[in-house]
């Protein structure tokens, strides 16, 4: 039924389990499963809010940088645009 290489996959564990186990191991394993996915839940929660601190970060440095090329530019449009002298 299930292949060599899902012996580490957790729902080819839980369907073994399942299969050969009584009451009691399926609970725990209905548990085990819960509990990994609760810990992934939370990893993935922290990975979200952390992403979403360095996008706000990154938003606010783009919108400084910007901020600083008008000023640039508004300097530097009195500038006659030609070529350098050694061309």
């Amino acid at each position: 039924m299930y292949r060599v290489q899902d012996k580490y996959n957790p729902v080819a564990i839980y369907h073994v389990l399942l299969l050969q186990c009584g009451m009691d191991e399926r609970l725990t394993a209905l548990e085990t499963k819960i509990a990994y996915l609760e810990d992934m839940v939370v990893t993935l929660n922290a990975l979200v809010i952390a992403h979403g601190r360095e996008l706000e970060l990154l938003h606010a440095n783009k919108e400084r940088l910007e901020e600083r090329l008008a000023e640039l530019a508004e300097i530097a449009g009195d500038i006659p645009n030609r070529p350098p002298p050694h061309y």
